[in-house]
């Protein structure tokens, strides 16, 4: 597929997901595309503190068109690199014709990985701006790390579908992500994938469009997901012992949830198998990926599905992101046991009202 002369971004196929959400395949230059495919934010990738406008980098060619990353680096309006790997920009002002976006957001992984770990990583980059403030829906990018980086389209881009599809399955509020092949031949990689593309097993789609569902099992095997970082693992085991005590079934063991090729499916799958999430926030906890993963999944499915519960537990001082603090969380600080088996008994409180059983007859608000 050819642009015509004058054109300056052709939509090639689309994936519709879950109320309406869409994640679309285009063809075309991110620094000149019309009105129509206007977005909140563009992502770019950068390594640490490197924003040289390379030739053949998306930084690269903003820098041609008169956008500086490096300026736009000096006035951060968030900085989240310490915990997400990312900053976004303030709003671009002035704006530039082509440029149809409000913002930069740039991702920045500290340590080079393989593809499935660069993808987790930018979902948690976007997770903060997503469910708070400035409350980004719409999302364009590259197929990430397959230009300067060296990664292959047909590497990138299966992983980055499967993660894309399944965090807007589970609530993930962006309404359009849209990943731009950046000349023919990457698109010649990418349209097999994007067509057959599907959450569970490959399908051949029908025309430019398909769309994906996500099977929920009816009966839930686990009542509660603990989620933690191995060093406060103490504090965890305390948690789950008092919540068996109440006959809650607990998933807190992830020995079997390790990074690699299907990390992140095995924690989509760990957590769509319980009623409620219990994370215990540390620095540790926003140190470890996976945590954060397991957070941002969690975080998503509660906003999608009020029946849907997590119940953060304070355990020791950190500095929590806003949009982990949009939930109100239970003091037990420092890794309190006592306070801890107290917070078990407000959730078993919750649960009860919620699937009508009263396993316990007092009643303690969370409290900060």
């Amino acid at each position: 597929m050819r642009l015509r002369q004058g054109d300056t971004m052709k939509l090639v196929g689309q994936v519709t997901v879950s109320q309406n959400r869409e994640i679309q395949l285009l063809l075309g230059d991110l620094t000149d595309f019309p009105g129509e495919h206007a977005v909140d934010i563009l992502v770019v990738s950068a390594f640490p503190n490197d924003y040289s406008p390379t030739p053949h980098s998306l930084i690269g060619a903003l820098s041609r068109r008169g956008l500086s990353v490096a300026k736009l680096s000096n006035a951060k309006e968030f900085d989240l690199r310490q915990h997400f790997s990312c900053w976004l920009s303030s709003e671009i002002s002035p704006r530039i014709p082509g440029l149809e976006f409000r913002r930069v957001l740039c991702f920045e992984p500290r340590a080079r990985g393989g593809p499935p770990q660069l993808v987790g990583d930018i979902f948690q980059a976007l997770a903060p701006f997503t469910f708070a403030a400035p409350n980004i829906r719409s999302v364009a990018m590259p197929i990430v790390a397959a230009g300067d980086q060296g990664y292959s389209v047909t590497t990138m881009l299966p992983p980055l579908m499967d993660a894309a599809v399944h965090w807007l399955q589970v609530g993930f509020p962006i309404e359009k992500i849209k990943l731009v092949a950046r000349d023919e031949f990457a698109l010649k990689e990418a349209l097999p994938i994007f067509r057959s593309y599907s959450p569970a097993t490959p399908a051949k789609s029908g025309g430019q469009g398909t769309e994906a569902t996500l099977t929920h099992p009816s009966e839930k095997q686990y009542d509660v997901f603990v989620s933690y970082s191995r060093k406060d693992e103490r504090a965890a085991s305390t948690l789950a012992k008092a919540l068996q005590e109440h006959s809650l079934r607990v998933f807190i063991d992830r020995s079997e949830i390790k990074p690699g090729a299907a990390w992140q499916q095995e924690i989509f799958d760990a957590l769509e198998l319980c009623s409620a999430t219990a994370v215990l926030f540390s620095p540790d906890f926003l140190d470890s990926k996976v945590c954060k993963e397991e957070f941002g999944i969690a975080w998503a499915r509660h906003r999608e599905d009020e029946r849907v519960l997590i119940f953060p537990l304070l355990i020791r001082e950190s500095n929590l992101p806003t949009y982990m603090r949009l939930v109100n969380y239970v003091d037990c600080r420092v890794s309190d046991p006592a306070r801890i088996k107290a917070a078990a008994t407000d959730l078993v409180d919750l649960l009860g009202r919620f699937d009508g059983r009263d396993r316990v007859g007092r009643n303690r608000a969370p409290h900060r």
